[in-house]
């Protein structure tokens, strides 16, 4: 799983020197494997953002609120309704496609 998303770019891998103790501006999230068998993506990680340790707060206290956009939802629906064509899409594995800062990305390190 993991050597897929690396040779995809998705992760990368640290030189072995530069692993060290989370601390200020280092934080390594927790995560596990999650299993569907019935599903395109098989196995896939899911990281705890809410994690905390006994020295410092989650990363997800860390990360600036946005707007709630599933409140959007049955707008968006009343709209594509009115046009004559839709059209959809699926996009594959999209969290897994945003692109970091090089200064964020200490913060969200994970082993593997």
């Amino acid at each position: 799983m993991n050597i897929k998303r690396k040779n995809e770019g998705i992760i990368e891998q640290i030189n072995p020197d530069k692993i060290i103790p989370e601390g200020l501006g280092i934080h390594y999230l927790p995560h596990r494997a999650v299993f569907k068998d019935n599903s395109t993506t098989q196995v896939r990680p899911a990281f705890d953002g809410s994690a905390k340790t006994r020295n410092y707060v989650s990363i997800n206290e860390c990360i600036e609120k946005g707007s709630n956009l599933i409140e959007m939802i049955p707008a968006i629906l009343n709209r594509f309704r009115w046009a004559k064509i839709g059209v959809l899409s699926d996009i594959k594995q999209a969290f897994l496609q945003i692109a970091l800062n090089e200064s964020d990305k200490d913060v969200l390190r994970f082993m593997w």
